[in-house]
């Protein structure tokens, strides 16, 4: 995003969220491009509402707010624009999955934290052309246009390799390492949420039924039905996030969003 296109979607929100004959003023668009993502982060994003009609710009600019600002957003935000079909990025995520999906590689744990701790779109396509793990996928780079959408490619590629691995020849000879990794794996594992703090009967590996927001790539607002892999408290802003396993892929949701399966 550039100065340009945050002065145009303050304007553009202006005269949809401010009456001009009422005593609220509109929001400034005088300043840097810090200040500007922060007015709409602090004085406007909290005030829309899914049936807002707003331009494509407006909304892929409000999504790489969410992208590379979250930790500037309070819950109320977050709350309201994932209502709006907004979502975000849980950068631990793939911490959690990994002790389950690739448990003989601490080589691919590491990339996978590498991956979730990059928060913004050029940093995950400097880590894509910088790992040969992720050659195939380097010719399709500038097809992708949020950190969101990239991050879970690279991840779903990620979780594939430890099938690949299994038949290594190698692996006998190699037994204390080998030794060393599942107990590694254990630690983290004992550091995760087993269950939800917030609601009741929620745990890992418990079916729900969660519908997806309508900004999604895999499948936009659709109901859906998986399986918890993993619950987490986000400390920035305190919520509870669950990461989803279903036929189409990872979802991740608020905690409160979601519905147990009997």
């Amino acid at each position: 995003m550039n100065k340009k296109q945050l002065i145009k979607t303050i304007e553009e929100l202006n005269e949809l969220l401010v009456d001009p004959d009422g005593p609220e003023a509109p929001m400034s668009t005088e300043g840097t491009e810090d200040e500007l993502c922060a007015i709409l982060i602090k004085e406007a994003l909290r005030l829309i509402e899914p049936a807002d009609k707003l331009s494509d710009g407006t909304k892929t600019l409000i999504q790489e707010l969410c992208d590379d600002h979250l930790d500037e957003m309070d819950a109320k935000t977050i709350e309201v624009l994932e209502r709006c079909g907004y979502e975000f990025s849980d950068p631990d995520e793939g911490e959690e999955e990994a002790p389950e999906d690739a448990p003989e590689d601490d080589d691919n744990l590491e990339l996978v934290a590498e991956v979730n701790s990059a928060e913004r779109l050029k940093d995950l396509k400097e880590i894509a052309k910088s790992y040969d793990e992720f050659k195939s996928i380097r010719g399709e780079l500038s097809a992708y246009k949020t950190a969101d959408e990239l991050r879970d490619a690279m991840l779903e590629y990620l979780e594939e390799e430890p099938e690949e691995k299994e038949e290594e020849p190698e692996e006998e000879k190699k037994p204390a390492k080998a030794e060393k990794k599942p107990a590694a794996k254990k630690e983290e594992k004992v550091k995760l949420g087993k269950k939800s703090s917030t609601i009741d009967g929620l745990i890992v590996g418990a079916k729900v039924r969660f519908t997806s927001s309508s900004s999604s790539k895999k499948a936009p607002n659709k109901k859906l039905i998986g399986e918890i892999v993993s619950i987490k408290i986000e400390p920035r802003d305190q919520n509870e996030y669950v990461r989803i396993k279903t036929k189409l892929g990872y979802f991740h949701k608020v905690s409160k969003y979601v519905e147990i399966i009997d």
